[in-house]
């Protein structure tokens, strides 16, 4: 309580010395009510209510150029801590109209759409998702080009595959980002290399693909995962396919995903893994002036196959997951603006 207390306070003396300067204040959550069922069994233990995220994000333009970051997960501080807890905590210096320079903990530029995305809008994930440490401390160098419509990203960070372990912390994540945003078409591509022991690494190629009609948005993330002493493509992979259709305040959507392992060292997807996931959801926004608030369903059933002694998975094949639930912002900086 008391370190959830001190970031409150700590939000609440940027606002005192310079309220001008904040550009984002906001509490974010999400509370739904489920029930899921495993070969026809209920599981009582994975049913009812839920307050399963709960985020501060803070932002601030400290001086010309220079922009201060803090994304906290309040829902995971009393298991994991404050450090573990804590998502995004950097500097952002645009040094000019091209190049911007990182540096702290950041979101790990890892390709595809589903990981850009924040937690609090999955209604389900793929397996490698669940798995994929996405903060980590690093820096970051950014170059936009073709008139802001492209950017190149390297960083240089912790490995995620480290976790929250402490040994072996100057073991190394690199990775390459493309964002591209032309027309209808748009990409989310890179290329990671991260160390997992002394001089070994695991490769990922990730080609996001964003296909945007106005109304009809199809993402479609197609991950390679080798290591990189016994390279193959595509021996571990993950599809995810996400299909949205949007009205004035109703969004309709089916999401895939399908995450595979023929038994090579992998250390997202463990070997003997092929388990799908298949979702239906609707999300609805009661309020016009209001869009904030969402009201959400979702129904995900799995099939396929996993090593039941040597890994585990979100859902078991053969498993429902039905869910209902509200979703919602708070956005401070705007209220106190009226």
């Amino acid at each position: 309580m008391k370190k959830l207390l001190s970031i409150f306070l700590m939000a609440a003396t940027v606002m005192s010395v310079k309220a001008v300067s904040l550009e984002e204040l906001n509490l974010k959550s999400r509370l739904h009510y489920g029930q899921q069922f495993t070969e026809g069994e209920r599981m009582p233990d994975l049913s009812g209510f839920s307050l399963d995220y709960v985020f501060f994000d803070l932002s601030a333009n400290l001086c010309d150029g220079l922009t201060f970051t803090y994304n906290q997960n309040l829902s995971n501080l009393y298991d994991y801590g404050f450090w573990g807890s804590l998502e995004q905590l950097k500097l952002n210096y645009d040094i000019n109209d091209n190049w911007s320079i990182s540096a702290g903990k950041m979101f790990n530029l890892m390709g595809g759409w589903e990981m850009d995305k924040e937690d609090i809008d999955h209604y389900a994930v793929s397996e490698f998702w669940d798995n994929s440490e996405i903060f980590t401390p690093g820096i970051e160098v950014d170059y936009n080009f073709n008139n802001e419509t492209d950017a190149l990203c390297l960083q240089v960070t912790q490995s995620p595959l480290l976790g929250d372990y402490t040994w072996g912390r100057d073991l190394m994540g690199y990775n390459l980002m493309w964002y591209g945003e032309h027309d209808w078409f748009q990409t989310a591509y890179s290329f990671n290399v991260y160390g997992y022991d002394k001089a070994k690494y695991e490769n990922l190629i990730t080609l996001g693909n964003r296909f945007d009609f106005e109304d009809f948005v199809l993402e479609l993330d197609i991950t390679s995962r080798a290591d990189m002493e016994d390279y193959s493509l595509f021996k571990s992979f993950s599809i995810v396919a996400d299909a949205k259709y949007n009205f004035e305040y109703l969004t309709l959507g089916l999401k895939y995903s399908f995450d595979y392992n023929d038994n090579v060292n992998d250390m997202y997807i463990m070997p003997g893994t092929s388990i799908h996931y298949a979702t239906a959801q609707a999300e609805y926004k009661p309020f016009k002036n209001y869009q904030d608030l969402r009201l959400y369903a979702a129904v995900t059933t799995s099939f396929g196959k996993y090593d039941v002694e040597n890994s585990e998975v979100i859902y078991e094949p053969k498993t429902i997951r039905a869910m209902v639930g509200l979703n919602w912002n708070v956005d401070f900086l705007n209220m106190f603006n009226k």
